[in-house]
């Protein structure tokens, strides 16, 4: 059974690029746009190996790292990557990877491959 995958980024072009990557890879990835969606998901998803989350979403939403945190709460062996600058590496600590905004979908896929056998 593929690894379950929530991925959950504001940037249409990106949540396309990264979920088409992932699923060339054969992951079941369940994108969403919203923190809050992304979050009931995990919520309520059997299972979930992995959340790729964008580090800053718009308006009044959870930021990523507070999804990340909420979701280890509830899952703690769910891995983690975040999508963001460099220079917010301090806000994740030890919860996941941290891959640039500009990183390409397959560099994203390939890191989820690596992260899910760790």
């Amino acid at each position: 059974m593929p690894a379950h995958v929530v991925l959950a980024h504001a940037d249409d072009a990106f949540l396309q690029g990264a979920h088409a990557a992932l699923q060339a890879e054969a992951f079941d990835v369940t994108p969403y746009k919203d923190s809050m969606d992304a979050l009931k998901a995990v919520e309520t998803a059997g299972s979930v190996e992995l959340l790729v989350v964008s580090i800053d979403f718009p308006g009044p939403r959870p930021n990523g790292v507070s999804l990340a945190l909420m979701t280890k709460r509830r899952r703690p062996d769910v891995k983690v990557i975040f999508i963001g600058d460099p220079s917010q590496a301090n806000l994740i600590d030890d919860l996941g990877h941290l891959l640039p905004p500009w990183a390409q979908p397959a560099e994203i896929a390939a890191t989820a491959k690596m992260v899910l056998v760790q």
